[in-house]
């Protein structure tokens, strides 16, 4: 039974009902339209679950569409049990410690199978965008039916970065199931072609390099961690066709460029060939994770109240002050907060502690940024007259 994901690339989240226990597949968020003003995410309709019955959620890959609500469900039942691969766990625990919540969890791997009161849910191997991508096998105890449920997928036969979609497994153990059915879904399923191999990327990208272009501009999802280590080598590519003797300047951002694993190696290599790096970063990571990031790339850190963890914002701060103090070479730091309506007194505490601590105002560059309209923008959406009076004061707007 889908409670969210149905018709809509978001929120997916769906409900396996037997006769004594229910078991959730995946928690994810919907990013709103634009017309949406005001909201920022929906989540799925958790009104049908008992906390009763309630006791298990299988988390299929670390997608914010995928994993982004759990906050929302673990407060609602927090005894839950959060079954999931060692790679979405870290994802998911970074998420919920913003948020201040711990959590029971039991890791699987591909090749587990997970037993409840009266189901069997066996993971297998699919190809995505992000690792530890898994379909999902549920079949009764009694074998008399069984299910494929998989939720974004590809089939890539020739990925540089993992095994093919495991058919065999598939196979083999919907071959033991009297009645089977399939739920498979992904985004642009019903468009005819196919998804492009990570093989063919790598190609299109040598080809792209090898233009005539002075500048090269590369956009993707933060979270599909795969393709960036075949765009390290993309990286030296650039730097042989555009170097030659000058630095280059890196942009990065977008999403969270930090979620991807080594991504501090990738800045100390760009700057030991005495290129410059920008990150965009909301500054979600460990102050020791910024203390080694500023050495090499210069951050441009974006604070959104309705997301941020304000009090790792500020140890982050003192990190990263404390590093350029007893580090010549280490980059900067530009520090913007985002400030919508009814958050102009958070963004005025903010600053007043920020402003305590030692060496922020002549070391830092910062700012408070009210909110633009989405349809102008060089007009501000509505703030109340004393808020924005306040706000222009206290900010020296």
């Amino acid at each position: 039974m889908p409670l969210g994901g149905v018709e809509e690339i978001g929120s997916n989240m769906t409900l396996i009902r037997t006769t004594n226990e229910d078991v959730i597949i995946d928690c994810g968020m919907l990013f709103p339209y634009e017309e949406c003003y005001d909201i920022n995410y929906l989540v799925p309709d958790f009104t049908i679950l008992e906390a009763s019955r309630v006791k298990n959620i299988v988390i299929t890959h670390g997608h914010e569409d995928h994993i982004g609500a759990l906050s929302h469900l673990i407060r609602l039942f927090p005894d839950i049990i959060v079954w999931c691969t060692q790679f979405t766990l870290h994802l998911i625990q970074r998420k919920l410690e913003e948020h201040k919540l711990s959590f029971t969890y039991q890791i699987y791997e591909s090749h587990n199978e997970l037993s409840f009161k009266e189901v069997d849910i066996c993971a297998v191997h699919v190809n995505h965008s992000i690792p530890e991508t898994n379909g999902l096998i549920i079949r009764s105890k009694d074998r008399k039916w069984g299910a494929l449920y998989i939720s974004d997928f590809k089939v890539d036969l020739n990925s540089l970065h993992e095994a093919p979609i495991d058919f065999k497994r598939i196979k083999e153990k919907l071959s033991e199931c009297m009645q089977t059915a399939y739920f498979i879904d992904s985004t642009n399923i019903l468009n005819d072609g196919k998804t492009t191999s990570e093989n063919e990327l790598k190609i299109d990208l040598q080809e792209i390099i090898n233009r005539s272009e002075d500048r090269i501009f590369i956009t993707l999802f933060a979270e599909e961690v795969k393709p960036y280590h075949l765009l390290l080598k993309t990286t030296q590519d650039l730097l042989e066709k555009f170097g030659k003797g000058k630095p280059l300047r890196f942009l990065f951002g977008g999403g969270e460029p930090t979620i991807i694993p080594r991504f501090v190696e990738w800045m100390k290599f760009i700057n030991d060939q005495g290129c410059h790096s920008v990150v965009t970063t909301n500054g979600s990571r460990t102050p020791e994770y910024f203390r080694e990031l500023i050495r090499y790339a210069s951050l441009n850190m974006s604070i959104h109240f309705e997301h941020a963890n304000l009090d790792r914002i500020v140890k982050n701060v003192e990190a990263i002050i404390d590093e350029r103090r007893i580090n010549r070479g280490a980059k900067h730091l530009e520090l913007k907060i985002m400030c919508p309506p009814g958050r102009v007194k958070d963004a005025v505490d903010l600053k007043r502690t920020l402003f305590n601590i030692p060496d922020f105002q002549k070391s830092i560059a910062w700012s408070v940024v009210p909110i633009r309209s989405i349809d102008n923008n060089e007009v501000l959406v509505q703030y109340e007259t004393e808020e924005f009076e306040k706000l222009k004061t206290e900010i020296n707007l």
